[in-house]
């Protein structure tokens, strides 16, 4: 799935000094992925440093596209060390630039319910093994039913230093973000 590049444009137009700076790269592949991460994406960030212009968010959206693997052919001892090694980059990567990693991972049905607060029972999509990488869970949920546009709910899943089950309300309109 490519990323809504339109969508970026009509939020550049609504707000556009919020979106001075953006860059987009489409990766398919997780050997692409480790490369830019080990290589580019830090050249990338001290060159902004350099120019006062600091990144301060690295965006992955999404994760799960570049694991997925024919079924036929997955060997997931090499599937969990190449997340382990992604997840060690991203990590690196956030304490050497001080960068707020975000990394959007998909959900599953499943049979335990690790990734909501809802009656539907999901998983994350790259299993339990990630889940287990990352320092902090959250839920984005679309609460459909509002006459006035979908809201949508960020929820704290897993954190040492926030309370589990805070959530926040917000809408997404064409003029920006507003909190409910």
């Amino acid at each position: 799935k490519r990323f809504p590049i339109q969508r970026l444009g009509v939020l550049k137009h609504a707000t556009p000094s919020a979106m001075n700076n953006i860059y987009t790269i489409h990766i398919d592949d997780v050997e692409t992925l480790t490369h830019l991460l080990r290589y580019h994406i830090p050249s990338f960030i001290a060159n902004s440093h350099a120019k006062g212009c600091g990144v301060r968010l690295l965006i992955i959206d999404s994760i799960t596209s570049c694991f997925r693997f024919d079924d036929d052919f997955v060997d997931y001892a090499v599937r969990a060390r190449l997340m382990a090694e992604v997840a060690n980059l991203l990590k690196r990567i956030a304490w050497q630039w001080g960068v707020v990693v975000v990394v959007v991972n998909q959900v599953v049905a499943g049979d335990i319910d690790v990734a909501s607060s809802g009656n539907e029972k999901v998983v994350p999509a790259l299993g339990m093994f990630w889940s287990h990488m990352v320092n902090v869970r959250l839920g984005l949920e679309r609460m459909e039913g509002r006459s006035d546009g979908v809201m949508r709910l960020l929820r704290v899943l897993l954190a040492s230093y926030l309370e589990i089950g805070t959530s926040v309300g917000f809408e997404i309109h064409n003029d920006g973000v507003y909190g409910v």
